[in-house]
């Protein structure tokens, strides 16, 4: 996986009732965790924003964790600076981790 062997920046958020808690400052602040490991995210805040939105929708979550998660690296062990990105979830409480990569 190319988290192993890559610089990566994520932000953990906890979503209420289907509302994210302060989802656009944890996003200002995963693009700018991204531009001082020296890579910036390809997604505007809205697009990770609304990304992080659709997964609650798309898995039924009104009460969870959000996990935004980009890497610069690759999924083969060689040198890399090539973006990955993806958004993974845990509904509040169970244990459980989920995650889906953004196309």
């Amino acid at each position: 996986m190319g988290c192993i062997t890559a610089s990566a920046v994520f932000e953990g958020e906890r979503s209420y009732n289907g509302n994210i808690f302060k989802l656009d400052a944890h996003t200002q602040r995963l693009i700018q965790s991204g531009k001082l490991l020296g890579f910036e995210i390809p997604y505007t805040a809205s697009e990770i924003n609304k990304a992080c939105n659709d997964v609650l929708l798309a898995n039924g979550l009104t009460d969870a964790y959000v996990r935004p998660l980009a890497w610069r690296g690759s999924e083969q062990l060689a040198v890399s600076a090539s973006s990955q990105k993806s958004i993974s979830w845990s509904p509040a409480g169970n244990g459980r981790t989920c995650s889906a990569r953004i196309a």
